[in-house]
């Protein structure tokens, strides 16, 4: 159960309380600054869990990397008592400590900032500070260490909250999601090899709304027409996937036999031998996904740059027992056709950035006659209703618990 942390002045969240995570939705939650910032205090930095690195990323005591969680800059880094994240923000004046992507700390004095000169661990504590001599002698650096967020491993997945009291990880995710991370992510010979970059210009609700859209798989997406895809549906029947709005669906899909393409070997599955190709993608409420589609085993971080704005980062892990031959074929199929520059993303893109652009001209709400948003068909709108119900709870700042429709 979520504890609020806002003072009883807080103004009331730009979203309108309602009973059914049916009720339409209005276009200002994806055009409104306002709405915006208040996912950022509300969603991002409230009792959510995020994927924020796999543990193949940090190599050696030392390893960090970067990433943002919403819009708070983050710094991941191991030590030798384990994962550590904590804000990019010095204690003394809120300065960037770390800049650059990634890199290994060399000695115990990790992190330096530039501006006065504090002086970090991996751990985010103060060993010292520029000119010491100008604080008192019990002046009290255990105090002043960077803010640090909770941090969980689930399989080789690393997690991290900036809520003050986020639910269990593990009741967070669910039973099912736990045992798919464990199962695919979970295996000591995971290498991670890099990640792709990409800005596409919606709201990142608009791109999360679309991992749980089933209905848009064939329709839009030439790719996946060609493969004969079976037993996609989402699984709604574990309780903390839809209390907490997160998505999971797996399918399996015959690799067609002939493809007119220059080079067909984006649809080979060669990790496999029995003319299957086992499918997984879930998405983490809010926004992190992780998947296993043909032979690209890899996680997905959507960071809001703005309401109409979210850079997609996707990033790839191989194994070490492939062969160079299987190790290029998976990047290959991680560049061009399931990354954010892939065939199938960059129809997303252009699909969502045309949502976007029509959210403009909608006013007084998507559907002026009241109507619910999304006729009902199958099950894809009810897992897209789970997103929305938890996101309308996190918004109106009630408990994160199943609503009543």
């Amino acid at each position: 159960m979520r504890t609020s942390t806002r003072s009883a002045g807080t103004t009331a969240a730009p979203v309108p309380a309602c009973q059914s995570a049916r009720a339409p939705l209005e276009a200002e939650l994806f055009t409104s600054p306002e709405v915006h910032a208040a996912e950022m205090e509300r969603v991002f930095k409230g009792p959510t869990w995020h994927i924020v690195g796999h543990v193949a990323e940090f190599p050696q005591d030392g390893s960090y990397k970067t990433h943002r969680i919403g819009d708070v800059p983050i710094i991941v880094s191991r030590s030798d008592d384990g994962f550590h994240v904590m804000v990019n923000a010095c204690a003394h004046r809120g300065a960037q400590v770390v800049r650059g992507s990634r890199g290994v700390a060399k000695a115990k004095a990790a992190f330096t900032c530039i501006y006065h000169q504090w002086i970090y661990d991996a751990k985010g504590c103060v060993l010292g500070v520029g000119r010491r001599q100008g604080y008192a002698d019990d002046f009290p650096l255990q105090k002043y260490g960077l803010q640090k967020a909770s941090v969980e491993i689930v399989g080789g997945l690393i997690f991290a909250s900036l809520g003050t009291a986020p639910p269990p990880i593990r009741e967070y995710l669910g039973k099912r999601i736990c045992d798919t991370i464990e199962r695919i992510y979970g295996a000591p010979d995971l290498k991670y090899v890099g990640v792709q970059r990409a800005i596409f210009p919606c709201n990142w609700k608009l791109y999360v709304e679309n991992i749980y859209d089933s209905y848009h798989a064939v329709t839009l997406h030439k790719g996946f027409r060609l493969m004969s895809i079976r037993k996609a549906a989402p699984q709604l029947e574990d309780v903390s996937i839809v209390r907490y709005g997160h998505y999971l669906t797996e399918y399996e899909a015959d690799v067609p036999g002939k493809v007119d393409l220059d080079n067909p070997e984006i649809f080979e599955a060669r990790s496999r031998h029995d003319g299957l190709s086992s499918h997984v993608i879930c998405n983490i409420f809010p926004a992190a996904q992780f998947s296993e589609q043909l032979d690209v085993v890899a996680y997905r971080a959507d960071v809001p740059i703005g309401p109409d704005a979210t850079e997609i980062q996707f990033h790839v892990l191989v194994r070490d027992s492939d062969t160079d031959e299987l190790r290029a074929h998976r990047m290959w199929q991680a560049s061009n056709f399931l990354g954010p520059q892939g065939l199938i993303n960059l129809e997303d893109a252009a699909a969502l950035a045309r949502v976007q652009v029509s959210m403009q001209g909608r006013a007084g709400g998507m559907d002026s006659s009241g109507a619910l948003r999304f006729p009902e068909r199958r099950v894809d709108e009810k897992a897209i209703d789970s997103f929305y119900g938890a996101y309308r709870r996190m918004m109106q700042d009630e408990p994160m618990q199943e609503s009543t429709q």
